[in-house]
């Protein structure tokens, strides 16, 4: 389409035949500014991720203590019973009975 248009050699009289003016008025001539900021700052948004980091992970630690403690509660009360003779088993529960 742009090649339909260079293909002329326009003369100065078919120039300005062909010229558009255009007058733009504004009613007031005063300029409103907007700044767009952001919410929050590089510094700022760091220290929020690190914080909500640091939760995940501290709560993720806590999980794994309790889990292990759990663990590590069942196999030693198997591993005593196991090992612990049935006599003293029977000792023990008796005097349970007998506290009570």
């Amino acid at each position: 389409m742009l090649r339909q248009y260079t293909r002329h050699n326009y003369t100065f009289s078919e120039s300005r035949a062909n010229l558009l003016r255009i007058h733009v008025y504004y009613d007031d001539l005063t300029v409103t500014m907007i700044q767009q900021t952001g919410a929050y700052d590089v510094s700022s948004f760091i220290a929020e991720l690190g914080g909500t980091f640091d939760l995940f992970i501290g709560v993720s630690i806590f999980s794994v203590l309790q889990l292990g403690e759990i663990l590590l509660g069942t196999i030693i009360s198997r591993v005593l019973k196991r090992t612990r003779p049935e006599s003293e088993e029977k000792k023990h529960s008796e005097l349970e009975i007998t506290e009570l």
